[in-house]
């Protein structure tokens, strides 16, 4: 019997179809092929019984068809009971896995919840048990809702109500107060869960204690805002260098970065042997009189100034039992809290900074940790103005010295150039050519010396920010004859170099101060020939712009590109060995910038070494004398 079965819906029975068999046995085609075989037996039972009756019909082809579907038989028995081993390797992996899953999600670090849409606990990990202060089978059916702060459950209706219609995962920051004990911020991450037809069937919750995270972010915003408001103090006091204004601002950003009513500064005063207010802010007129005339003695500070010692900063309260400043003034002046700092130069207290309110009973410590600030930020910036202090005053003793010297050592200079002139025009008798080389050399020498005084004087001047200026009508082309007449004192020195001068006609004057005009281009003039052993000085004037050009050229020794931005300096000289050449403590052209500055003017520099140098001045038609009249100039920009 060959065929085989087969239905129209999958089934098997009879059919040609080849391979029918190959296709893999399920229960239900099991099933099936049992049926068919006990079809078949009935079948060759009823045929057996029809053979004998008909002899024709041959009992050994019946016994084959039987045995070929006993086969099979077998092999369909065979495949199934395969399946069934495969299901049950399948169903092992799957438990396995399930296990996995099911204990990664309840020893979890994080708390783990599974709520259906309407926020209904289905599942909870043993850290969200934890964090929530319950068992986990009791959280099963609860609402989440009853774990959180009543003030935060409204809230959380609305975004559960907009997480089901966005369906994305959400990060909330949210009050959770747990079954037992004190309530604490939580952080939940939420996402929805959908079925395949994109309906949200649950949702998945992340739950985290952040209460850490909470404090780490205010103490770094603590910490932000106490930079900040230091910062702010400390960039306006250093940027002063005068004690009173110091004191003055200082009042105010104390007030205003301890969100205070008033602030004072009390200073030790020596020459009074007392505590004197030398500077408040946020006092009426009468306050600060009051203030004004309040003296306070050492003995009555000696606790505070103790505790400042140790502490930097002391809060002290109105009605403590130790004051510095009677309680019947404090209570004058409405004042609830004092919070004192230390004023300190180097590890003596010179003062109190005090902070009073009028609306608290004490300070923060968030505002005592700024007071500290504000105490080192005042020291240091008293520090700095009493060490510019200082330093002004040494420089005007040192001023003082070098003025009253150089006066003092140009008189006797004056009258040696003086009879030295006269001994040289023989006015005491006829002269040897060795006595007249020997003078020359001592008017030479004479000269150097007081042009380098008056270098010093001018010096002191500039420093001083004592240079008067008598701004007038300058010709600029009789102003350049007197130089080429006075040029032939420091001129002669140097026969192998030409002195030449080439000036424009028709220069426009100038109206500016001539004798410190002349001084720079005598300067630069002088400079020129001592640098220049042969070859030739030029000296021009132009008109240029809306002033005058000059120029002083030279064919001398050179300056290298490297010292250009060095000649300008005080005391600098490009070769300044023992034995150098030249003589000169290197001011001439620190002072020629200087006094170009005040007049308004310019100068630049071109050089070649072994080529000789260029000077370039330029000074404007009208110099601009600040304030009108003669008046020091300010030079503190300048110098």
């Amino acid at each position: 019997m060959d065929a085989k079965w087969e239905t129209h819906d999958g089934k098997y029975k009879p059919s040609e179809a080849p391979g029918a068999w190959e296709k893999p046995v399920s229960l239900d085609r099991f099933h099936y092929k049992v049926e068919t075989m006990q079809q078949q037996v009935e079948e060759l039972h009823r045929r057996a019984i029809a053979a004998r009756a008909q002899p024709h019909v041959s009992l050994t082809d019946l016994i084959e068809e039987l045995n070929i579907s006993l086969e099979e038989l077998q092999v369909a028995e065979e495949e199934l009971r395969q399946q069934n081993e495969e299901l049950l390797a399948t169903r092992q992996v799957v438990e396995a896995e399930r296990q996995r899953y099911r204990e990664l999600f309840d020893f979890a670090p994080d708390g783990y919840l599974v709520t259906d849409t309407a926020g209904a606990i289905q599942e909870a990990n043993r850290a969200a048990a934890a964090l929530l202060n319950v068992s986990q089978h009791f959280l099963v059916g609860k609402p989440l809702l009853v774990f959180l702060a009543e003030a935060e459950r409204k809230s959380f209706y609305t975004r559960l109500s907009r997480l089901l219609v966005a369906g994305q995962v959400e990060q909330w920051e949210v009050r959770v107060q747990p079954s037992r004990g004190a309530a604490f911020d939580a952080g939940l991450t939420v996402a929805a869960v959908r079925d395949s037809r994109g309906q949200v069937v649950s949702l998945r919750w992340l739950l985290r204690d952040i209460t850490e995270r909470k404090r780490t972010e205010a103490a770094l915003r603590e910490e932000v805002e106490i930079a900040s408001a230091l910062a702010r103090v400390g960039h306006e006091l250093i940027a002063l260098l005068d004690t009173p204004l110091i004191l003055e601002r200082l009042c105010y950003l104390t007030a205003e970065a301890l969100e205070c009513d008033c602030s004072h500064t009390i200073l030790w005063q020596p020459q009074e042997a007392v505590y004197k207010v030398v500077a408040s802010y946020g006092d009426t007129l009468e306050q600060r009189e009051t203030l004004r005339s309040l003296r306070v003695p050492p003995g009555a500070v000696v606790g505070l100034t103790a505790c400042l010692e140790r502490e930097e900063v002391v809060e002290l309260q109105a009605t403590g039992p130790e004051q510095f400043v009677p309680q019947d003034l404090l209570q004058q002046f409405g004042i609830t809290a004092v919070l004192s700092l230390a004023l300190w130069r180097g590890k003596e207290i010179i003062g109190i900074q005090t902070a009073g309110s009028r609306r608290r009973k004490e300070f923060s410590p968030h505002q005592q940790r700024i007071a500290r600030g504000i105490s080192q930020l005042a020291s240091l910036a008293l520090a700095n103005a009493k060490l510019l202090e200082e330093l002004e005053q040494a420089n005007r003793l040192k001023e003082d010295v070098v003025g009253t010297m150089s006066h003092e050592l140009r008189t006797p200079l004056n009258i040696i150039i003086g009879y030295n002139d006269l001994l040289c025009e023989g006015a005491f008798g006829p002269l040897t050519a060795e006595q007249s080389d020997i003078l020359r050399r001592v008017d030479k020498s004479a000269r150097d010396l007081l042009d380098l005084i008056i270098a010093t004087l001018d010096l002191s001047r500039l420093q001083s920010q004592q240079l008067p200026l008598n701004l007038q009508e300058v010709r600029v082309a009789e102003l350049l004859a007197e130089l080429e007449t006075e040029a032939g004192h420091f001129h002669h020195h140097k026969p192998a170099v030409s002195l030449e001068w080439q000036v424009a006609p028709a220069l426009p004057p100038l109206h500016t101060d001539p004798v410190e005009l002349k001084m720079v281009l005598k300067n630069l003039i002088t400079n020129a020939l001592k640098f220049t052993e042969e070859g030739s000085v030029t000296v021009t004037a132009s008109p240029q712009g809306e002033g005058v050009k000059f120029c002083v050229a030279d064919t001398g020794i050179g300056i290298a590109r490297e010292h250009l931005s060095l000649i300008f300096d005080p005391f600098r000289q490009v070769d300044s060995s023992p034995n150098r050449r030249q003589g000169g403590v290197g001011l001439g052209l620190y002072i020629v910038r200087q006094l170009l500055k005040v007049l308004g003017g310019t100068i630049a520099v071109e050089s070649e070494l072994g080529k000789g140098s260029t000077f370039r001045v330029w000074v404007p038609q009208k110099s601009v004398l600040l304030g009108g009249g003669r008046k020091p100039v300010d030079l503190a920009s300048t110098l």
